[in-house]
C-alpha cells in the first residue's frame, strides 16, 4: 500500500475507531468515586475496571515521603493463560523510558561529554538537518530533550519498527543513520519556537550517547543509571525468568491501536505478534520496539515509583545525578499556563512533562503503545510519587491518578 493510500486508510480507520470507541468502550469505563473516603474506595474502583478488562491488569505503587506506602496489582496478566497480575509483574513502559534517556544525557553533561546547548551536529556531523526550504539547519541537545527540535515524529510509520523476543537488538545509531533520512531530517519548524512531541528526537539522543560513550545506548543506561539505583527488574531486554513475570499485552479488537497496526504495522504482524483473541480483545506475544531510547524499558510499578522518588528527591542507593542537575529537569511555568491533565497540551522540561492538579504542579510522563500503558506522576509539594502499569494502552490515566492522589497518604 503506497503512502497516499495508507494516509487515506488511516483517516477512515481513525474515524471508524473513534465511533466504535464511543459505542463500545467509553460507556463501559467506570468513573472513579467522586469523593475518595479511603483506600478501599480506590481498590474497589480498580477491581471494577480490571473485571471489565479496561485494562485487564493494573499494577500501582505509591511512595510518600520517600517510603513505599502502597503496592497492589489487579486483574489478568494473561487472559488466555489465566495468569493473575502481581506486584512483581513487569510491564513495558513505552514512552516513560524517555525520562531515563534524559537522565543519561544529563549524566554525560556532568561528565563534560555533552553540552546541552551544543548542536546535534557537534556529535553526529553526518546527521544533516534542513529547514522547510531545504537550507541547512541545526537543533541543540536541549531542544531534543524539550521536544522543541522541529523533528518529525516517527509515528505512525514507526509502529512497524518492532521485533519479536529472541530477535537480535537493533543498533540505535544505525536506526538514525539508515532510517531517519528524507523527511525525518527536514525540520517542521525553527527549533526553539514550538513544542511538538517527537520520539525521533530521543532516538537521535541515543546515537549521541553511543557516540560520546563508545558503548551501546542500552549498556550505558543500564550501567550508569539503572544499576546504581538498584532497579533489578528495570531492563531493556527481559531475561527468561523476567519474561515469565511479564504481563501479556492486549488491545481492544475495535480500538485505535488495532486499527493503526492493521494499517502501519508489519505485514506479518498477526502471524508473529498475536497469540489469540478472547472476548473482543487481542492478546499479544512478547515484542520489543527497535527504538529503545524513547520506548524500550520494562519494569514493575514499584521500581518505577522508586525511580520517580529519585527524580523528585535525589535520594536512593547511589548519587546518580547531582541535586542541581535533577532540579534542571523541571520547569515552573505559571500554574494558569499548565494543562489540567497528563494528556493535555505538552509542557516539557528536560524530559519531564509538567501539568497541574488541585493547584499543584505534577511532573512525570505517560507511556503507551500496542498492548500497554503506563504513568509516572510526581507531586513534589506533597512528596508523593504515583506509578501505574497496565496491559492495555487505552487506560484512563488521569482518572486513575486522580483517585490515587485523593487518598490521605
Amino acid at each position: 500500500m503506497n503512502r497516499i493510500l495508507k494516509i487515506a486508510a488511516l483517516i477512515i480507520g481513525i474515524t471508524g475507531a473513534a465511533v466504535l470507541a464511543v459505542i463500545l468502550i467509553f460507556p463501559r469505563q467506570a468513573k472513579g468515586p467522586e469523593q475518595v473516603g479511603s483506600l478501599e474506595d480506590v481498590r474497589q474502583y480498580f477491581m471494577q475496571i480490571t473485571s471489565d478488562n479496561l485494562p485487564p491488569a493494573l499494577s500501582v505503587a505509591v511512595m510518600k515521603d520517600g517510603r513505599l506506602v502502597y503496592s497492589e496489582a489487579f486483574g489478568s496478566a494473561d487472559g488466555l493463560a489465566g495468569i493473575e497480575a502481581g506486584t512483581d509483574t513487569l510491564f513495558p513502559w513505552w514512552s516513560v523510558t524517555k525520562l531515563f534517556t534524559a537522565a543519561a544525557v544529563l549524566k554525560l553533561c556532568e561528565q563534560g561529554k555533552i553540552e546541552l546547548d551544543s548542536s546535534v551536529g557537534v556529535y553526529l556531523p553526518w546527521f544533516n538537518l534542513t529547514d522547510k526550504n531545504g537550507e541547512p539547519a541545526e537543533a541543540t541537545i536541549r531542544q531534543l530533550l524539550e521536544h522543541q527540535s522541529g523533528l518529525k515524529d516517527i509515528i505512525p510509520e514507526g509502529i512497524a519498527w518492532i521485533h519479536p523476543a529472541g530477535a537480535p537488538p537493533v543498533s540505535q545509531t544505525r536506526i538514525v543513520a539508515d532510517r531517519l533520512n528524507g523527511d525525518y531530517r527536514r525540520l517542521l519548524f525553527k527549533p526553539g519556537t514550538e513544542t511538538k512531541y517527537s520520539n525521533t528526537g530521543y532516538i537521535v539522543l541515543s546515537a549521541v550517547i553511543e557516540t560520546v560513550s563508545g558503548i551501546s545506548y542500552e549498556d550505558w543506561v543500564m550501567e550508569n543509571i539503572i544499576a546504581p539505583l538498584g532497579l533489578n527488574d528495570t531492563v531493556f531486554l527481559r531475561s527468561e525468568a523476567q519474561q515469565l513475570r511479564t504481563a501479556s499485552g492486549s488491545m481492544n479488537a475495535a480500538g485505535f491501536f488495532s486499527v493503526m497496526l492493521k494499517i502501519f504495522g508489519p505485514d506479518d504482524f498477526r502471524e508473529k505478534y498475536v497469540s489469540g483473541r478472547l472476548d473482543g480483545r487481542i492478546w499479544l506475544k512478547p515484542l520489543y520496539t527497535d527504538y529503545t531510547a524513547s520506548t524500550g524499558l520494562s519494569g514493575t510499578a514499584e521500581e518505577l515509583a522508586i525511580f520517580g522518588n529519585w527524580l523528585m528527591s535525589g535520594t536512593g542507593p547511589a548519587a546518580v545525578l547531582m541535586p542541581e542537575t535533577l532540579i534542571k529537569m523541571r520547569i515552573e511555568p505559571p500554574l494558569q499556563d499548565l494543562p489540567d491533565s497528563s494528556s493535555g497540551d505538552k509542557v516539557f522540561g528536560l524530559g519531564l512533562k509538567v501539568w497541574k492538579h488541585n493547584g499543584m504542579r505534577v511532573y512525570g510522563h505517560s507511556g503507551g503503545g500496542p498492548g500497554y500503558g503506563a504513568l509516572l506522576a510526581i507531586i513534589p509539594e506533597q512528596e508523593l510519587v504515583i506509578a501505574v502499569n497496565a496491559n492495555d494502552t487505552s487506560i484512563n490515566r488521569d482518572e486513575i491518578f486522580r483517585v490515587l492522589a485523593a487518598v490521605k497518604w
